[in-house]
């Protein structure tokens, strides 16, 4: 998934909740 890249790239402490 493209946003799970963009999205971990800026909250690397989230993990996809």
């Amino acid at each position: 998934m493209s946003v799970n890249s963009t999205y971990k790239s800026m909250r690397p402490m989230k993990c996809e909740a």
